[in-house]
C-alpha cells in the first residue's frame, strides 16, 4: 500500500509538470523582437504593447478598417509592414511610433492619402508604398529629411509635390507602374528636382515622364539612371555634368539624341538604349573612357500613342574606337551600314553583337580583337568575310545566320577555340577544312545550298550537334560515322529537309547519338544495326517512305519518343515491349491493322500511341 501511494505521488507530480509546461508554451513570447500577425490573429493586436523588445511588425490580411492605438509605448519599434488588411485610411496610430525607420504599405487600396502629420515620423529612412489608392503625397513629406529610400509602385499619383525636393538625404527613388494598369499619370518632375543632391539611384518604370527638369544636372552624386516607358525626347542641358554617373538606361522612349557633352560622363560604365529614336551618336562619345558595356537595340519613334519602327544608327562616330575599356558591345536592329576601318583597336572587346543591321562587309582590322569570345552578326547582308577573321584565337561563338555568304575564308579552321558556329540561312555550297577546330561542338547549316555532305565535317570529331535541314543533300558520306561524339543530328524538319533515301552503314557508329531527326526526307530504309545506337532517346522520321522498321530497334533501351507518322508502315517489330522507356509513339498516317494496334497497346501499356 505504501509503495502504491509513492507511485501515485510521482505520477501526480509528473502530470502537474506537464500541465505547467503546456500552459507556459501557450503563452506568447513577449520578449521576441519580430512579430507577424496574419488572418485570424486579429485578437492579438491589443497585445502589441506587451512586446517590450519589438523591433519589426508585419500585419497581413487581418480584415480590419483601422489599427488600435497600440504603438505609443513601443520605443524599440523601427519597422512596420501593412499588407492587404482592408484598411480604409492611413492608421494615425502609427504616427505615435516615434522611432519608426521603415514603413511599408502594400495592397491597401482604400488608403487614398497620407496624413499631413506623417512628418511626425522624423526617424523614417525608408518608405515603400505599392498597389495603394494614394492619389497625392502631402507637402509635409519634405520634412522627412532622414528619408534615404522612397519606392512608389502602381499608385494613381499625378505629381510629386515641390516639397519632395527637400529630401536632402534621399539616395534611392523608385517609381514604377509595373502592374501594367498605367495608373501613374506623372508627366513632370518638380523643377527643383536637382536639390536632391545625395540621390544615387533613380529608377522610373512606365511612369510616363515627359521630360527631365533643367536642374537635373545638379544631381552631383547620381550613380544610376534607369527610365523605361517614358515620353522623354531630349535630355536636359548640362547632362554631361553628371560626373558620378555609372549606369545609364533608357528604354521605350522617343529619345532623339544624346547631348553634345555626353562624352564628359567620364565615370560612365554601362549604357543601354533600347527602343529609342536615336539616329546617331555624338562625336564626344569616344571620350567615355570608363565605358565597359554598350547596348543599343531597336529603333522607334512616337506616332500618336503608337511606337513605329524607324531608322536607327547607320554610322558610328570616328571617335568610337577610343572606347579602350569596352568589353561588351551590342548594336542591333539599327540599320548600321559599315564599321570604322580601325574598329580592331577595341582590344578589350569580348562580346560583339551587330545583329539585324545592314552590314555588307567587315574591316580587316576585326582580326585584331584577340580576346573576343562571341561574335554575333546574324541578319545582315554580308557576302564575304575577311581572312583576318581566322586570327580571333579566343572566339568561341560565331553567328552568321541569315546573310548572303557563298563561301568562307579557307583559313577559318584556325579558329581553334570555336565551339558554336551558326551558318544557317546563307548560300554556301561547300565548306573549308574545319579539322583544326578541335573544340567545335555545334554547327548549324540549315537553309544553304549544300548538295552533298561536306566531307571535311567528318574530321570534326568533337561535334555534338549537327543541323543540315533545308539543303539539297542526296547522300550522306560514310565519313559521318567518324562523328562519334555526336548527340544531335537533324537532317530534316517541318521547315526543311534533304532528299536522302538511305543512311550509310557507318551511321550506326554514332553510338552517343541521342536525338535524330529526318523529317520529310525520302528515306526508304533504316540501317539494320540501328539497335546498336543505344543512347537514342528521340527519333523523328515523319513523312518519309519507310515500309518497315529494323527488328533491332527494340534494343534501344533509352528510347522515349518515336515518330513514324506519314510513312507506309503496316506493322512494327515483335517484342516492342522491350522498349520500357518509350512514352510516345506516333503512327498516324500509316496503314496499321486493328490487330496490330491491339498488340502494340498491350505491349506498350505505359506509352501514348497515336494511330
Amino acid at each position: 500500500m505504501k509503495n502504491t501511494l509513492v507511485v501515485i505521488c510521482i505520477v501526480s507530480l509528473m502530470l502537474n509538470n506537464v500541465i505547467a509546461q503546456k500552459n507556459k508554451s501557450d503563452q506568447p513570447d513577449y520578449t521576441k523582437t519580430k512579430l507577424k500577425l496574419f488572418e485570424g490573429e486579429i485578437n492579438q493586436l491589443n497585445d502589441i504593447p506587451k512586446y517590450t523588445n519589438l523591433e519589426t511588425l508585419n500585419l497581413r490580411g487581418l480584415g480590419i478598417n483601422n489599427l488600435p492605438n497600440v504603438f505609443s509605448n513601443c520605443n524599440k519599434l523601427t519597422s512596420i509592414t501593412l499588407e492587404n488588411n482592408g484598411l480604409t485610411e492611413f492608421p494615425k496610430s502609427i504616427l505615435t511610433a516615434k522611432n519608426l525607420q521603415v514603413l511599408k504599405i502594400y495592397r491597401e487600396k482604400q488608403i487614398l492619402a497620407l496624413p499631413y502629420e506623417i512628418s511626425n515620423l522624423s526617424e523614417l529612412n525608408e518608405l515603400v508604398v505599392r498597389y495603394v489608392g494614394l492619389k497625392e503625397l502631402p507637402k509635409s513629406i519634405g520634412n522627412l529629411t532622414k528619408l534615404r529610400t522612397v519606392q512608389l509602385e502602381a499608385l494613381p499619383l499625378n505629381n510629386l509635390p515641390d516639397e519632395f525636393c527637400n529630401l536632402s538625404n534621399l539616395e534611392e527613388l523608385y517609381l514604377s507602374d509595373y502592374s501594367g494598369d498605367r495608373v501613374f499619370t506623372i508627366q513632370n518632375l518638380p523643377e527643383e528636382f536637382g536639390k536632391l543632391g545625395n540621390l544615387k539611384s533613380l529608377i522610373f518604370y512606365e511612369v510616363g515622364i515627359d521630360k527631365l527638369p533643367g536642374s537635373f544636372s545638379n544631381l552631383k552624386n547620381i550613380n544610376t539612371i534607369e527610365i523605361t516607358g517614358s515620353k522623354i525626347s531630349t535630355l536636359p542641358e548640362g547632362f554631361g555634368k553628371l560626373s558620378t554617373l555609372q549606369n545609364f538606361i533608357i528604354e521605350s522612349a522617343p529619345l532623339l539624341k544624346l547631348t553634345d557633352d555626353f562624352g564628359n560622363l567620364s565615370g560612365l560604365k554601362n549604357i543601354k538604349l533600347e527602343s529609342t529614336s536615336i539616329s546617331d551618336l555624338p562625336e564626344s562619345f569616344g571620350n567615355l573612357s570608363s565605358l565597359k558595356t554598350l547596348e543599343i537595340s531597336g529603333g522607334y519613334r512616337v506616332s500618336g500613342d503608337l511606337y513605329v519602327k524607324e531608322g536607327g544608327i547607320t554610322l558610328l562616330p570616328d571617335s568610337f574606337i577610343k572606347l579602350n575599356e569596352l568589353d561588351s558591345c551590342i548594336i542591333s536592329s539599327q540599320g548600321l551600314k559599315e564599321l570604322p576601318i580601325n574598329f580592331g583597336e577595341l582590344k578589350k572587346l569580348r562580346y560583339l553583337d551587330f545583329s539585324g543591321n545592314k552590314l555588307t562587309m567587315l574591316p580587316e582590322s576585326i582580326g585584331n580583337l584577340s580576346v573576343l569570345k562571341e561574335l554575333i552578326l546574324n541578319n545582315n547582308k554580308l557576302s564575304n568575310l575577311p581572312n583576318s577573321l581566322s586570327n580571333l584565337s579566343s572566339l568561341e561563338e560565331l553567328d552568321l545566320m541569315n546573310n548572303k555568304l557563298t563561301s568562307l575564308p579557307s583559313n577559318i579552321g584556325n579558329l581553334t577555340s570555336l565551339s558554336d558556329l551558326n551558318l544557317s540561312g546563307n548560300d554556301l555550297s561547300t565548306l573549308p577544312d574545319l579539322s583544326n577546330c578541335k573544340n567545335l561542338k555545334k554547327i548549324d547549316l540549315h537553309a544553304n545550298q549544300l548538295k552533298e555532305f561536306p566531307k571535311s565535317l567528318g574530321n570534326v570529331v568533337s561535334l555534338e550537334t549537327l543541323i543540315l535541314t533545308y539543303n539539297e543533300i542526296t547522300d550522306l558520306d560514310a565519313s559521318i560515322g567518324n562523328l562519334v561524339n555526336l548527340k544531335t543530328l537533324i537532317l530534316g524538319s517541318v521547315i526543311g529537309s534533304n532528299p536522302i533515301k538511305k543512311l550509310p552503314n557507318t551511321f550506326c557508329n554514332l553510338e552517343n547519338l541521342k536525338d535524330f531527326g529526318a523529317v520529310n526526307c525520302q528515306l526508304v530504309t533504316l540501317p539494320e544495326n540501328i539497335g546498336n545506337m543505344t543512347e537514342l532517346t528521340k527519333i523523328w522520321l515523319t513523312k518519309n517512305k519507310l515500309e518497315s522498321i529494323p527488328e533491332s530497334i527494340v534494343k534501344l533501351k533509352n528510347l522515349e519518343s518515336l515518330d513514324l507518322s506519314d510513312n507506309k508502315i503496316t506493322s512494327l517489330p515483335k517484342s516492342m515491349k522491350k522498349l520500357k522507356k518509350l512514352k510516345n509513339l506516333n503512327l498516324e498516317g500509316n496503314t496499321i491493322s486493328a490487330e496490330e494496334k491491339e498488340r502494340l497497346q498491350k505491349e506498350l501499356p505505359n506509352c501514348e500511341i497515336r494511330f
